[in-house]
């Protein structure tokens, strides 16, 4: 059963047993049924209506999916410089740390972010609208800071070309 479908009828189950105390309260005169039955009817109403008080637009799934990667980007920090001319030990001091920030970031992103970005995708998809740079970069599996940071940049073009967009129509 899709999504819309299980919310109408928890809709109707909530109006229904409002019915159900309406008719009760009409016998008895019963106060508490009568808070009873609008508390019933409010939540199917609500529950029938919620998907549409919050409907999410395209473009503020992107400008949301920019900003969390940008926070997870500010959060890990770039990566740290490798100095060359380093002995062994600071050499492998520093291959650790480096080690450690790539394997934060690629998989904090691949699990915090990428099905988020990967339904964003098929989204677009759905409506016709794809966005080859973004689904390469996706391909390609980003594996480093700077190409997590175009990914945002990326994101960051394509909301200002929805809003130009948005604006023409």
């Amino acid at each position: 059963m899709e999504l819309s479908n299980q919310r109408e009828g928890i809709s109707l189950m909530f109006i229904g047993a409002a019915l159900g105390f309406l008719t009760q309260i009409l016998a008895s005169h019963q106060t508490l049924l009568w808070v009873l039955c609008i508390g019933f009817l409010v939540s199917g109403v609500i529950v029938l209506i919620w998907p549409y008080l919050r409907n999410e637009t395209d473009l503020t799934i992107i400008l949301r999916l920019r900003d969390q990667v940008q926070r997870l980007l500010d959060e890990i920090g770039e990566e740290p410089k490798l100095e060359y001319r380093s002995t062994d030990m600071e050499w492998q001091l520093q291959m650790e740390n480096w080690k450690k920030h790539k394997l934060q970031l690629v998989h904090k992103f691949r699990r915090r972010l990428l099905p988020k970005i990967q339904d964003l995708i098929h989204r677009l998809g759905e409506q016709g609208r794809t966005d080859d740079p973004l689904n390469l970069m996706i391909d390609n599996d980003p594996q480093d800071y700077a190409a997590i940071k175009e990914l945002a940049d990326r994101l960051s073009l394509m909301a200002s070309r929805d809003r130009q967009q948005k604006g023409t129509r």
